[in-house]
């Protein structure tokens, strides 16, 4: 991440913080516009607790293996979103995989964080 991407990362961070915004409410994981989105407030704690601590074990796979770790992980995400997503299937078990292959490879700067990809927060107060 450059250091623009992350001082807007931080403005907004303090913008929802003044409006009072504070709690999260949705968590959506997007590739290639296709996505689910958390809005259980008790699901989204559990999962970005799981996923957080997935995060070093994704970043040692990925230094040891390279880039074949990391088309692995970009296979999974394509697997859900072309048999799953893309025909408005629900993906059971299928769709935690999809959603921590995001989250891990957006936290760790490997996919770019656009309008089509990555993560998207919604807050309430």
């Amino acid at each position: 991440m450059t250091r623009q991407e992350r001082r807007r990362k931080e403005r907004l961070g303090l913008l929802v913080k003044d409006l009072g915004m504070n709690k999260l409410s949705q968590l959506g994981f997007y590739y290639k516009g296709a996505g689910i989105t958390l809005v259980d407030e008790d699901q989204i704690k559990d999962m970005l607790s799981v996923f957080d601590s997935a995060l070093p074990d994704y970043a040692e796979a990925i230094k040891k293996e390279g880039q074949s770790e990391i088309d692995f992980y970009y296979n999974q995400i394509d697997y859900v979103r072309l048999n799953f997503l893309d025909k408005n299937i629900h993906p059971g078990e299928d769709g935690v995989i999809f959603m921590m292959n995001i989250y891990c490879l957006t936290k760790l700067g490997i996919l770019k964080d656009d309008s089509m990809n990555g993560l998207q927060y919604a807050y309430t107060k």
